[in-house]
């Protein structure tokens, strides 16, 4: 895949060449949890409870992608300007420390999902009945967060480099393997909610594994290397990108206490 010349003067065509496929990659990134829901709400028996499980699951798994952003799109105008003025050395050092802060922010939020998980769940609108489900579904995806963090964040500096056909390319992979895994996980192994999760993330783990393989690849015009920490670098990054993540987990939060509501005063039974 040729990455189009960005200091060419045809500004419209780089710019659609740029942001087509970066749209679809975000219309493909919400496949996920429309495919579990597809899966796991036709599950004899259990469907309909497990389908509630994975509602109120599904913006707390957006809120925990959307740290992606704090640095993905934090760093990406950063390392651009810095390959425009051909100042290769500090864009290396930027991609080096954005992957740095990717992982940190994916163990961090990982640990607080894994130790908050009950009352996380419990305000956020799982009930006695759904909560087991909901529970295993999101310590399973909580344990992989790591995958679609750094794959969203990663998309954005191999975007920044003019191969956004290389980012949807990795969204795509993993939303196809979604779909393959998820009947084999749930149905043909009987694992429920967990095995959404685990379908999920095990797609997201070869999208990651795709966007690192290229970043470490001569094609890229930087490539992913390790450089040493720098304090400067990483908190230009979250200053820039802390605007783009509050928006993102707005809609999230959000959609968590409409989900909220819903439990608390939508039925009987409470579940929705």
């Amino acid at each position: 895949m040729r990455a189009p010349d960005l200091g060419s003067n045809k500004i419209f065509r780089s710019v659609l060449r740029l942001v087509l496929p970066a749209m679809a990659a975000q219309f493909i990134n919400v496949l996920y949890s429309v495919v579990d829901r597809l899966f796991v709400g036709n599950i004899p028996a259990i469907g309909d409870d497990a389908l509630a499980a994975v509602g109120v699951c599904a913006p707390i798994a957006t809120l925990i992608s959307s740290f992606s952003f704090l640095v993905g799109i934090g760093g990406a105008p950063l390392f651009a300007m810095a390959m425009g003025e051909k100042r290769e050395d500090q864009a290396k050092s930027i991609l080096s420390n954005a992957l740095y802060a990717l992982v940190a922010v994916a163990l961090f939020v990982t640990a607080i999902v894994l130790l908050f998980e009950r009352p996380i769940l419990m305000t956020f609108g799982a009930s006695g009945t759904t909560y087991g489900y909901a529970r295993r579904y999101l310590l399973i995806y909580a344990a992989g967060s790591v995958f679609p963090i750094l794959t969203m964040g990663l998309s954005q500096y191999i975007t920044a480099q003019g191969y956004s056909g290389v980012a949807m390319l990795a969204a795509l992979t993993g939303a196809a393997a979604n779909i393959a895994l998820d009947p084999l996980f749930i149905f043909a192994l009987h694992m429920d909610t967990a095995g959404a999760a685990l379908a999920t993330v095990l797609s997201q783990f070869f999208s990651c594994l795709l966007a690192v393989l290229f970043l470490c690849r001569r094609r890229a015009a930087i490539r992913l290397g390790f450089s040493r920490p720098d304090g400067k670098i990483l908190l230009r990054i979250m200053k820039l990108g802390f605007a783009p993540f509050l928006i993102a987990a707005t809609d999230s939060v959000i959609i968590i206490a409409t989900n909220a509501v819903l439990q608390a005063r939508g039925g009987a039974d409470g579940d929705f």
